[in-house]
């Protein structure tokens, strides 16, 4: 497997699990994660928790949608 591959397949297991410090850990300290246009998380930190905020009440939302089905 090609070492892109590799990150992208950690990077879904992180998004996944919710580990959003493994995600982190994905990118080096000075990345800039471009969230949407002109909003941009810089750093891990910032990465993280950026993340974290726009996956856990996705997932959570999704969990219910199967609660109640």
């Amino acid at each position: 497997m090609h070492p892109v591959e590799e990150l992208i397949h950690k990077a879904d297991k992180a998004i996944n699990e919710e580990d959003f410090d493994a995600l982190a850990d994905i990118y080096a300290e000075d990345a800039v994660l471009v969230v949407q246009t002109g909003m941009n998380a810089v750093g891990k930190e910032q990465i993280r928790r950026r993340s974290q905020a726009v996956v856990s009440p996705l997932q959570a939302a999704s969990s219910q949608r199967l609660q109640q089905n």
